[in-house]
């Protein structure tokens, strides 16, 4: 009886491929629908739910999304090829095939002056020399890119150690792509959207300008009471079209010795490397605290002006924070 295909057999290995195949489709789904959320595409997360047919039963792990697994294959394919994968390409590259004919093509007709000599058939008669592609619309087209979409995460994390990569990881996740709000939802705070304006917008757009006497701040301390416009301003800033990464008190502190200045460290490192850049913290006064309190709270805040103002501080990071207690 061994060499009897039993039906059963059979059928359950066909039901676990069907299975298999029900799952991997279930699963693109949800990453689909959460990068869409993920991109802001409300209205299109809605659209694809109805039509996809996706309920709430399953959700997305926390560790897991779309982009991460992306940068996962590209860091796999430039380690395994030497080289990024190509995933699109215009439509106008493709090359047409013109099909093959036994008819010969035709030669074209020179007339020949008969004050001359037999004509050089070594070089064509006129030649016509094109541009395709400007210099200008390739700079325009890069800066139109933002920087996060220009440099993949995995060209940084290849020189890191294994802990730092996975801080970069988590620390990736807090870029904020999206904001929705403009200075012209702001009502009145004029002095402080011009102040805002002048020292954190056109430095980081414009870093040619503001050089020598002229360089910019590298932070402001937005304060007052809750309600008077802070996070507002600083979702305005985020619109500009500049890296910005919305920390946390959850992101930063950890409670081994060491590692929230390690994660302070890797996130200047991933500042810079997407620069221009702007670190925004609300609630400043839970990060950091004056000197002299407790010695964790102490040599966090000396690594952050370290990174901030030091002798490694590049160009193009800029601290924004917010208090409602600026005394502290």
């Amino acid at each position: 009886m061994t060499g009897v295909n039993r039906p059963m057999s059979q059928m359950r290995k066909l039901e676990a491929k069907e299975a298999l195949f029900r799952t991997r489709k279930r699963i693109l789904k949800y990453l689909v629908l959460g990068f869409i959320k993920q991109e802001g595409y409300m209205n299109t997360a809605a659209a694809f739910t109805s039509e996809a047919g996706i309920t709430d039963e399953y959700v997305l792990c926390d560790n897991i999304d779309l982009d991460i697994i992306l940068q996962d294959y590209c860091s796999y394919y430039l380690i395994r090829f030497n080289k990024q994968p190509q995933f699109c390409r215009k439509v106008d590259e493709r090359p047409v095939k013109r099909p093959h004919t036994r008819r010969t093509r035709q030669e074209p007709q020179v007339e020949q002056d008969p004050g001359q000599g037999a004509p050089d058939t070594d070089l064509p008669a006129t030649f016509t020399v094109t541009k395709l592609l400007k210099e200008s619309i390739l700079a325009n087209t890069d800066q139109a890119i933002p920087a996060v979409e220009r440099k993949p995460l995995a060209c940084l994390m290849a020189d890191m150690a294994p802990e730092k990569k996975h801080i970069a990881e988590y620390l990736y996740k807090d870029i904020l792509r999206v904001s929705g709000v403009s200075w012209a939802d702001i009502k009145g705070l004029e002095d402080a959207k011009t102040i805002l304006m002048e020292c954190v917008v056109y430095p980081l757009k414009y870093p040619e300008v503001f050089t020598g006497l002229l360089e910019p701040w590298r932070g402001v301390l937005l304060h007052g009471p809750p309600g008077s416009g802070k996070t507002l301003l600083a979702r305005a800033v985020a619109a500009e079209g500049c890296t910005f990464f919305n920390i946390t008190c959850s992101s930063i502190i950890n409670k081994w010795r060491g590692e929230s200045e390690k994660i302070v460290k890797v996130l200047f490192e991933l500042a810079n490397y997407y620069a221009p850049s702007i670190i925004f913290m609300d609630e400043a006064e839970c990060v950091t605290s004056r000197r002299g309190q407790h010695e964790a709270s102490r040599r966090l805040t000396s690594q952050l002006l370290v990174e901030m103002d030091g002798v490694s501080g590049g160009r193009g990071v800029f601290v924004l924070l917010t208090s409602n207690m600026p005394w502290l």
